[in-house]
């Protein structure tokens, strides 16, 4: 059992009394994980507006809007936490973008971090990215900064699926810490809920989601799903981009084409976010949509969690 006061405290005894800071930290997936576990959140940071709005609203904090690359050493050291939560920007890494990795303006608040981890020392960090971040020239520089600041890395990359969670988000994960894991403490298997794609359905949805017959001409049949499915990863463009964004309903009651949008509430609902999470009323549905496609699975994150405090 791994427990920690300070950043560089020993293990002791209990998760209850961990203390995270967030960083790039959305609307609040890992912070719902960490509290599930007892753990907490001592400072959070992004600088999206809709997202620290969303963050405050269900989390009762409002994150830090400062550009991480302007956090000194002393100022994180100066939080009390234990361990650092991180989920930044996926875009450098992704089979869709440029490939630029460390060369990517968006990837500077990263290597920023990076950069200081052996002066700070946490004594826990938690990070998630798409698959293709292993391997970069980034995860090259994470890897030796572990080292320096004595943490040992696990790796592992990890769909819903795996839960039993009708979604695709395959996602890399790296869980490091003082002691280290081994794959016969990571144990995945089995259902986060069991419940079929229908189950996270809203059975009001309104005919607003229902595409036009010309937007169903455009997606030429992809990505269009029964309720007894496995939807497609979400991304952050779900709403206006057609194509390679996430799936569609068909739902031939709803009369028209009988082809709807997932709505910003059912995507929340596929990654696991707790039932009484809910968006400002003030966000537009392309913000909603944008928000929930760049967050992470909570069920997972909860899983591995418990693996990187426990196991």
């Amino acid at each position: 059992m791994l427990t920690l006061n300070m950043m560089s405290s020993p293990p002791g005894a209990g998760a209850g009394s961990v203390r995270f800071v967030e960083l790039f930290c959305g609307i609040g997936g890992m912070a719902c994980a960490a509290r599930a576990h007892g753990a907490r959140v001592v400072l959070a940071v992004d600088q999206d507006r809709a997202a620290c709005e969303t963050y405050r609203r269900n989390h009762g904090m409002a994150p830090s809007p400062r550009n991480i690359c302007n956090f000194t050493a002393r100022e994180l050291i100066d939080c009390g936490a234990d361990g650092w939560l991180l989920s930044p920007p996926c875009q450098p890494f992704t089979r869709k973008g440029k490939g630029l990795d460390d060369a990517d303006p968006r990837t500077l608040p990263l290597l920023h971090l990076i950069d200081l981890l052996p002066r700070c020392r946490p004594a826990l960090l938690f990070l998630e990215n798409v698959p293709p971040f292993a391997g970069s020239r980034t995860h090259g520089r994470l890897l030796a900064a572990l080292a320096a600041a004595d943490l040992h890395p696990f790796e592992t990359i990890v769909c819903p699926t795996d839960l039993g969670i009708p979604n695709r988000r395959r996602r890399y994960y790296l869980l490091a810490r003082r002691t280290p894991l081994d794959s016969s403490q990571v144990r995945l298997a089995g259902s986060a809920g069991g419940h079929s794609l229908a189950a996270y359905l809203d059975p009001d949805a309104g005919n607003d989601l229902v595409l036009s017959p010309r937007d169903l001409e455009r997606l030429a049949g992809t990505d269009i799903i029964e309720p007894d499915g496995i939807a497609a990863c979400f991304g952050s463009s779900y709403g206006h981009a057609l194509r390679r964004s996430g799936s569609y309903l068909a739902v031939p009651h709803m009369g028209g084409t009988g082809v709807r949008r997932f709505s910003p509430d059912e995507i929340l609902r596929l990654l696991h976010f707790p039932g009484d999470f809910s968006f400002p009323p003030a966000l537009t549905a392309a913000q909603r949509y944008r928000l929930a496609g760049n967050s992470v699975n909570v069920a997972v994150v909860e899983r591995l969690l418990k693996i990187l405090l426990n196991g």
